[in-house]
């Protein structure tokens, strides 16, 4: 298994210790069989020394040479991995200086043997991960207990109420930092303790943690979507049990697409309104209404109403933001009222052109 797993990983290693001491470096498996090799041709040949020295699990050197049985002066070295000889490392040269070589690729391969398994581990981990969000994104949980140990295990208590966090990267952000954004997400996770989260393709991660974690840590991501705001949006779904952990990712689903329709990064189910309503409008529809309520208007006019409501419909508030006088504010919300028949200034009016500001 060492072998067929490890071959690539092995040439690298005695290709790095040649570079250094200038020997032949060949690694043996059980079978005596050379599976890796300076000398491409020894690859596959056996090696009887090598095969002696994985069977009693002690280092052989090998004083002179014998050409005539095959046998070369050198070393070779047993390398053990949790108590079991793996593999065996076999340098050709005086023994006196072999031997250093020996040591020196056997750690190497320690080393590099435990940086595999923690990356197998790591990928298992992640793929349970994924699997526990899918499982807990379903209506029907199929094994409730094999759900509830593994929620366990990653900190999670069970019998407490859970939240969705979604957060979605923007297409319209600059090639080449999807790098950089997930790495601040990752560190985001860690920072909030939280455990449970996978990647959903193409673009979105979802996590799962205790209503209680979200709660304390909304500073955090109220900071993290400040920074991020114009590449990603982060929504959190209502707090739910266990068998209705599917109804967060619903909400939160819901909460996103208010994220990226409006001016904040992040938004919270709880804390929705008239987007509760809005959400559920059928595209087509929404797309009719903003025609008929927005119609005639450029986008500085619709950036203009989101400040003038933003700011309570108040002429010297808005000016003040826009660093607009304000006769020339009145001349253009009386420009727009011409363009679009609805008086922004008006209290029914206004409500008909901030449910097409919400829409768009």
């Amino acid at each position: 298994m060492f072998a067929d797993i490890h071959k690539n990983l092995a040439m690298q290693i005695v290709e790095a210790v040649r570079e250094v001491c200038g020997l032949h470096i060949n690694f043996i498996n059980a079978s005596g069989i050379i599976f890796a090799s300076t000398d491409s041709a020894r690859i596959g040949g056996f090696h009887e020394v090598g095969y002696h020295a994985f069977q009693t699990g002690s280092m052989i050197e090998v004083a002179e040479d014998d050409p005539a049985s095959g046998v070369y002066r050198g070393v070779n070295l047993p390398v053990y991995h949790e108590g079991l000889v793996i593999a065996v490392i076999g340098i050709s040269g005086p023994p006196e200086d072999a031997v250093k070589y020996a040591h020196l690729a056997e750690r190497i391969t320690r080393l590099l043997v435990r940086e595999q398994e923690l990356n197998h581990d790591r990928r298992v981990s992640s793929e349970k991960k994924s699997a526990l969000v899918s499982l807990l994104s379903t209506e029907s949980h199929a094994n409730p207990e094999f759900l509830r140990s593994s929620l366990t295990e990653l900190h999670i208590h069970p019998d407490r109420a859970l939240r969705m966090l979604l957060i979605r990267f923007r297409t319209a952000s600059a090639p080449g930092c999807e790098g950089s954004l997930e790495q601040g997400v990752l560190r985001l996770f860690d920072s909030a303790g939280i455990e449970l989260y996978a990647y959903r393709y193409p673009n979105e991660y979802a996590a799962v943690a205790e209503d209680g974690l979200i709660q304390d840590k909304m500073p955090l991501f109220q900071k993290f979507a400040e920074e991020y705001g114009g590449r990603l949006c982060i929504a959190i779904g209502s707090a739910e049990s266990l068998a209705r952990s599917f109804r967060s990712l619903k909400t939160a689903q819901t909460a996103l697409k208010s994220a990226l329709a409006g001016t904040s990064a992040l938004a919270v189910y709880d804390e929705l309104t008239l987007e509760l309503l809005l959400g559920n409008v059928a595209p087509d529809i929404q797309a009719e209404y903003q025609r008929k309520v927005l119609r005639g208007l450029s986008p500085e006019d619709l950036s203009l109403l989101r400040v003038y409501y933003e700011e309570d419909m108040s002429l010297t508030a808005t000016g003040r933001r826009l660093f607009m006088h304000k006769n020339t504010l009145q001349y253009k919300l009386d420009r727009i009222y011409r363009l679009c028949g609805l008086n922004p200034r008006r209290f029914q009016d206004a409500l008909l052109i901030c449910l097409g500001l919400k829409l768009s």
